[in-house]
């Protein structure tokens, strides 16, 4: 997973950066090709290079922070230069001058914003409905009708001192109420652990667990899900029955199934054409992607799966029950990545296929939350204040939630974000990812040594959400931009 680049996090601007696709552009020729990209961006009718326009400057960026992109990045990355490289010849010889320009260029640093003095490591951001309730009424652990955890791999560890408090001290203060489990990926593992008996001791369990991992310098696929295999076992063996039967929690797992060429890849090289075809067709429209995925939620049969039957996007939905024979299967599902993963094959209970991340479609779960709970507030602990509606829409800033026709679905959303300050003081001053491998290679203890600090450090997000809770501030609480 190392990908040779940098180690340090402050990256030159372009022509020169090593970009996603895991090529080293060293040649002034190879980064004036770079450069056309972006010269091509301002140009009248090139709507898919100013898409890849975006996503290049977004990688940049990215790069200075992360240096060491993983596998599945590159190959995305990659797959953002294919609508502009017809186009390269025509524009060379207008950017020789503009990649001579850049290449001056002085380093840029991440600054971090102001957070809230009230709650000095969060960002709280709120919609028109879940705002008013709080200045009317404040926050109460009986107000919370669903929870929310995305995709994020390693982010996820951040929150385990927040989950903690969560489940273990505030919402069972309060009257019981039934309450919707919601995740994909490491969100549904949270999700899961959440619904044990004793919640404060799973999120240990699955802290400690998923530090641990390690993994040979360049692992197969096979190995990587064997591992995660081991350690969905590890956490969660003897406890599903637990899981399945909380008395006031409906835990409901995302996956996603693979259609066209992804319906039972047999070989690397049918997976990787459908993927490209699946990231060239979200490139154009994410409603595109429906050809290659379709959405599946794996449902504690208690909870009201309705959401998930009505037309809120253009994917195929399938519903399928969860049952203590095939949970910790659907857990692997939903956090099973492309390339680095193997595809999880006829999950039981649910369509026949081949099943990968649920974050690839819903990766920060932009849902119809005004449907989902409309009795109720969405309290949403998220990794920051972007909510990406696809994994593929990473690098493209236009994609987010709470936009155009679908503004209302975070009516009632409550969303809380570590602030700029709080991930600065993070050790490398970023949240735990899957780059940590790559920047650490062998060095596995130095790496578990910095997930277990900064999942130490998240204890600051508990507090500070305490306080909130206990005295909101609404001058800390911003309306969704």
């Amino acid at each position: 997973m190392d990908s040779g680049g940098p180690r340090n996090p402050t990256l030159m601007c372009p022509p020169y950066p090593k970009v996603g696709c895991g090529l080293r552009w060293t040649s002034k020729t190879w980064g004036t090709v770079l450069n056309a990209a972006l010269v091509l961006q301002d140009a009248p009718g090139f709507t898919l290079c100013s898409s890849f326009g975006r996503a290049y400057r977004s990688e940049v960026a990215q790069r200075r922070h992360n240096p060491s992109p993983s596998t599945a990045n590159r190959f995305v990355t990659f797959m953002m230069f294919v609508p502009v490289m017809p186009f390269v010849p025509v524009v060379l010889p207008l950017v020789a001058s503009e990649a001579c320009r850049v290449e001056s260029c002085t380093p840029l640093r991440r600054v971090p914003m102001s957070s809230s003095t009230s709650y000095p490591s969060l960002s709280i951001q709120a919609g028109p409905k879940a705002l008013a309730h709080l200045h009317a009424n404040g926050l109460h652990p009986g107000d919370i009708a669903t929870i929310p955890a995305a995709a994020g791999g390693p982010k996820g560890l951040i929150f385990q001192k927040l989950d903690q408090w969560l489940f273990g001290t505030w919402l069972p203060s309060a009257a019981p109420r039934q309450r919707l489990l919601l995740g994909a990926s490491i969100g549904a593992w949270r999700m899961a652990a959440a619904c044990c008996v004793d919640p404060v001791a799973a999120f240990q369990r699955l802290g400690d667990t998923y530090c641990q991992q390690s993994y040979p310098s360049k692992p197969t696929a096979q190995q990587v899900t064997e591992i995660m295999a081991q350690m969905l076992v590890d956490v969660f063996a003897g406890h599903e029955q637990e899981v399945l039967n909380h008395p006031h929690h409906r835990l409901q797992v995302i996956a996603s199934r693979g259609s066209a060429l992804l319906t039972s890849p047999r070989s690397r090289i049918t997976t990787m054409a459908g993927f490209g075809l699946a990231v060239a067709s979200n490139l154009v429209s994410r409603s595109m992607l429906r050809a290659h995925l379709e959405r599946v939620v794996f449902c504690d049969p208690r909870a009201d799966a309705g959401w998930v039957s009505t037309a809120f996007d253009r994917f195929t939905n399938h519903v399928a029950p969860l049952a203590p024979d095939n949970l910790q299967t659907a857990l692997l599902a939903s956090g099973t990545l492309p390339f680095i993963m193997a595809p999880v094959r006829d999950v039981p209970h649910g369509p026949k296929g081949s099943y990968w991340d649920g974050g690839l479609i819903d990766y920060h779960l932009d849902l119809p939350y005004c449907d989902i709970a409309p009795d109720g507030l969405v309290l949403y602990p998220h990794f920051g204040e972007r909510i990406v509606p696809g994994w593929f829409d990473k690098p493209l800033r236009q994609r987010r939630a709470g936009v155009g026709a679908r503004r209302h679905w975070l009516d009632n959303v409550i969303l809380v974000s570590p602030s700029d300050a709080f991930i600065a003081s993070l050790p490398r001053a970023k949240l735990p990812d899957r780059n940590d491998f790559g920047h650490h290679g062998l060095r596995h203890d130095v790496r578990i040594a910095d997930w277990k600090r900064a999942m130490q450090m998240g204890s600051r997000l508990a507090e500070d959400l305490a306080r909130f809770v206990e005295r909101p501030d609404m001058h800390a609480v911003k309306p969704f931009a």
